[in-house]
């Protein structure tokens, strides 16, 4: 059930689908965490800044949260997807993008069953193009099951290009998430002019690790 102030701004679960839900229901709701078929019901008429659908990504969804999201009564800030691969990634995340515009949080978790080359497809001029039309991004946050080496890596090219096709981007996290591991790059102005990505926070399932991130 839904059982909330009707000035509640906090996040809204409401397990019984069948229930019906008024215009009146918590109207002031700002963050909401909800499957499909609730973010569906949710998002029309309420100003809702940030959104995180837990359920996995697939085409119809995608376009029905799509068309959720710009009946809202005012732009989406941050939202937090899941999908199982690059290749669904490539089919949905195009539609909900051009839904929000102002967008300056994304996060995206890939739900996978194997070790992918995830990160090299985003890195693709493909996997790029999926993101210019976000261009007031500014944190993007970026979650794989399985990454081995993914603090030893170097991300520089990937990094800049991110920081090509959105200009305000100032911060990048990878994470390994079965690993717990993760690396957040933020954009620093150099003395001379110019600037430069620089790793700001490392969390390393062990000592020997984070020293081989430092390396």
């Amino acid at each position: 059930m839904l059982d909330m102030g009707p000035e509640s701004n906090e996040a809204a679960l409401v397990p019984a689908l069948d229930r019906t839900i008024f215009p009146s229901t918590v109207p002031a709701l700002e963050e909401l965490i909800a499957p499909f078929e609730l973010a569906y019901r949710l998002l029309p008429g309420r100003t809702i800044r940030h959104l995180s659908v837990p359920s996995v990504l697939e085409d119809l969804p995608a376009i029905r949260l799509a068309g959720a999201i710009t009946t809202a009564r005012r732009p989406l800030e941050s939202l937090h997807l899941h999908t199982y691969s690059f290749d669904t990634l490539e089919r949905t995340l195009p539609v909900l993008l051009q839904a929000t515009p102002r967008l300056s949080v994304l996060s995206l978790d890939f739900i996978e069953i194997r070790n992918q080359p995830t990160l090299e497809r985003l890195n693709s001029p493909a996997g790029i193009f999926l993101f210019t039309s976000v261009p007031h991004l500014a944190r993007l946050h970026l979650r794989f099951t399985f990454r081995s080496g993914l603090l030893q890596e170097d991300h520089q090219v990937f990094l800049d290009s991110f920081k090509r096709v959105c200009p305000k981007l100032g911060e990048i996290t990878l994470s390994s998430m079965l690993r717990g591991e993760s690396v957040t790059y933020a954009r620093a102005r150099l003395l001379g002019g110019g600037e430069k990505w620089e790793k700001v926070k490392v969390v390393a399932r062990n000592e020997w690790a984070f020293y081989a991130a430092h390396g």
